[in-house]
């Protein structure tokens, strides 16, 4: 579709074309990103390392003090935006994680490989929460975001077990 301004040749966008602008792919995914697909809920993000604002800009974080994707066990602990105001798409990246279930799956691309996660546990904590980030002994991914929607009053934590490398 192509809508003209009745006074210029130049297109005007309409409200479904804007929010299509405002979910925009990631353009640079490198080796390390996430993707999780189910009804109601499709994301596909790089994961950057670090989680200061200038990381969460680009995706999402990976927390650099805790695992990398492995078979060999530990933590890998994945945090980015629910919303915060702008048309980046890293803005929103987790609008809609609280969709997510007990038993969904969630992969990590990472060096090549594909690690799938199941959830088995989803809860909330308090933002100064910090055990979400302890090491663990079998494989583990952590991922988290604010909570409820459009505050930073709590965090919406899901916790998930490997269960396959493709």
């Amino acid at each position: 579709k192509n809508y003209l301004n009745k006074n210029s040749k130049e297109k005007t966008k309409t409200d479904e074309e804007k929010k299509e602008d405002d979910k925009k792919e990631f353009k640079n995914f490198g080796n390390f990103w996430i993707e999780i697909h189910k009804d109601g809920l499709d994301i596909k993000a790089p994961i950057e390392n670090g989680t200061q604002p200038v990381d969460l800009e680009k995706g999402v974080g990976h927390h650099p003090t805790t695992a990398y994707p492995s078979k060999d066990g530990g933590n890998v602990v994945i945090s980015g935006h629910r919303w915060k105001f702008g048309n980046n798409p890293a803005y929103k990246v987790f609008e809609d994680l609280d969709k997510l279930d007990n038993g969904d799956e969630i992969s990590l691309f990472y060096m090549g490989k594909e690690y799938v996660y199941k959830v088995r546990e989803q809860k909330v904590v308090k933002d100064s929460e910090v055990s979400i980030l302890k090491q663990t002994k079998k494989p583990q991914l952590t991922i988290y975001t604010c909570t409820p929607k459009y505050t930073s009053f709590k965090r919406l934590v899901y916790i998930a077990d490997l269960e396959k490398v493709l």
